[in-house]
């Protein structure tokens, strides 16, 4: 089995930064780290930038030394990150996209969806070079309306006509939802009574009031995207800082969600509302660590989607065992990757590359062991590295 010529499908990245060409090291490497600076402002109210001890641990993180593997392997060249941001900076002289170009072209990458709050616009689907997918950002939509609207009832007309115009118009292809960085996956279901009764104490910066609002809110939403035939796409697991007590980032709304609420698991009450009993739902992220829950749920509703892009390439050096974790359980038709590309184009690339050389070994070994037959080995990597993708994004 080779699947390396297969086509690999990025289910979650995030804009490429046409400016990231003549990059120094501490830059290319900060692409790859999730966590805190070290630095700050006069009076600490800002990370400002990375001190030299954290930057000199960067180059040490296992999906550092995965990338300097891969793209010495690829360029020719020392495995050091000095030699190969040397040779990435003579290779971007003539741009990014052509470089971007050469790399999605390498790793026959013929689809992505894009996680952007930019407005659409083909500035930004051109600087990804396969099919673009975009995603509407609920959240940003909600918080900026809820400045505006003085009913509950006049939010959800506005947010839910949004919602609807945009996948009508074929702007967008599915909608995001950062439920878990917000508040926590272990949310009760709310209604509309809930959403009315808590909308003013919301407004005026209630913690728990805004809970029940997003609750309800989210609820009508999932519903509107089975009657859209459209899917919403639910932040789970852990990427790194993104889930910090007080971490104000969407239209100055803060974060309350934690890394322990943020368990995949968690949802399982939610996602048994019969309202969206059909409605297409992918949990990205891999529920990392969580990935046998976020296996157990793809298995019990048939409508929950598994994405992986925490776990790729984030999470290199376990990638096998992950692959090994949810293909046990969850459905091989409900498997999708995506890498969380953000700003360089290597991430997606090798996020590519390494999950079909994975998949090689955890399907060959499942083969040995005579888990699976070879015809279905086959079959099973086409699913995960593009089919099972492009039948939900109708592509």
């Amino acid at each position: 089995m080779d699947f390396n010529d297969l086509p690999f499908f990025d289910n979650h990245t995030h804009s490429l930064d046409n400016r990231e060409g003549d990059i120094t090291t501490a830059r290319f490497l900060s692409h790859y780290y999730h966590g805190s600076n070290d630095l700050f402002e006069q009076g600490g109210a800002e990370a400002s930038g990375m001190s030299d001890t954290l930057q000199s641990h960067l180059k040490d993180m296992g999906v550092v030394h995965t990338l300097v593997a891969n793209l010495a392997d690829l360029y020719g060249c020392p495995p050091s990150i000095g030699d190969i941001v040397a040779e990435r900076n003579r290779r971007t002289r003539g741009g990014v996209l052509p470089y971007a170009k050469f790399l999605y072209k390498d790793a026959n990458i013929v689809g992505t969806v894009l996680d952007s709050d930019r407005p659409v616009g083909q500035e930004v689907v051109d600087s990804i070079p396969c099919k673009v997918h975009r995603l509407y950002q609920m959240d940003k939509r909600l918080f900026a309306l809820m400045k505006t609207r003085g009913s509950y009832g006049a939010l959800k007309t506005a947010l839910l006509d949004g919602v609807a115009e945009g996948i009508s118009s074929g702007a967008y292809s599915g909608v995001k939802s950062h439920l878990s960085e917000l508040y926590t996956n272990d949310i009760s279901p709310c209604g509309d009574t809930d959403g009315e009764r808590s909308y003013q104490a919301a407004r005026a910066g209630d913690k728990n009031a805004m809970q029940q609002v997003y609750s309800a809110i989210l609820t009508s939403v999932m519903v509107l995207c089975k009657e859209l035939d459209t899917n919403i796409h639910i932040h789970t697991g852990i990427t790194g800082m993104s889930s910090v007590d007080g971490d104000p980032k969407i239209n100055g709304v803060v974060k309350f969600g934690l890394p322990t609420v943020s368990d995949p698991l968690l949802l399982a009450p939610f996602l048994r509302n019969p309202d969206f009993r059909h409605t297409k739902i992918v949990l990205l992220h891999g529920g990392y660590p969580w990935m046998r829950g976020l296996a157990i749920l793809a298995h019990m509703f048939p409508n929950v989607y598994a994405d992986m892009s925490a776990t790729l390439p984030w999470a290199s050096f376990a990638l096998d065992q992950y692959f090994e974790e949810i293909l046990a359980y969850a459905p091989h038709s409900k498997i999708i990757l995506g890498t969380g590309q953000h700003g360089v184009p290597e991430t997606a690339w090798l996020g590519a590359r390494i999950a079909k050389q994975s998949l090689k070994r955890v399907l060959a070994k499942a083969v040995k062991n005579n888990l699976i037959c070879g015809e279905q080995a086959e079959n099973t990597a086409r699913k995960v590295l593009y089919l099972n993708a492009q039948t939900l994004f109708g592509s």
